[in-house]
């Protein structure tokens, strides 16, 4: 997140490592996750309600507070599936 960079762990259908071609990446405190292909070319967008999302993955379970520095950090976490 504050690093600034992605790391990809590509999960196939059964739970084991894979890949569908696609990157899903949480950009934080703007409250959605962008799709990229492997062209670098974007996909589609995943939108959802908490501004300071964390994390996502291929059935997507994206993890997003609504305020990042207050304790306890409320938030929420969605399921997205294609």
């Amino acid at each position: 997140m504050l690093a600034g960079r992605v790391l990809s762990f590509p999960i196939g259908a059964d739970g084991k490592l894979g890949s569908d071609g696609c990157y899903y990446i949480a950009q934080n405190g703007s409250g959605r996750v962008l799709v990229v292909d492997e062209d670098r070319k974007l996909v589609r967008t995943i939108e959802v309600a908490t501004p300071y999302v964390t994390n996502g993955a291929d059935t997507a379970f994206v993890t997003g507070a609504f305020e990042q520095w207050k304790t306890p950090y409320p938030g929420a976490v969605y399921r997205w599936t294609r």
